[in-house]
């Protein structure tokens, strides 16, 4: 009996620990994708102030 209560604890914190990680590194992803399409931005509207 305790030995299917061990398993299912150790994979809940498995699923926890797996669930974070994802949280942490796609949090990441975003600022670095924010940075980038602020960086975007800003070229294009140079580019634009520069045709005028």
């Amino acid at each position: 009996m305790f030995t299917n209560l061990l398993i299912i604890t150790i994979l809940v914190i498995v699923f926890w620990l797996g669930a974070t990680a994802f949280y942490l590194y796609t949090s990441r992803q975003q600022e670095s994708l924010e940075k980038d399409i602020t960086s975007l931005q800003n070229m294009l509207d140079k580019t634009k102030q520069d045709g005028r």
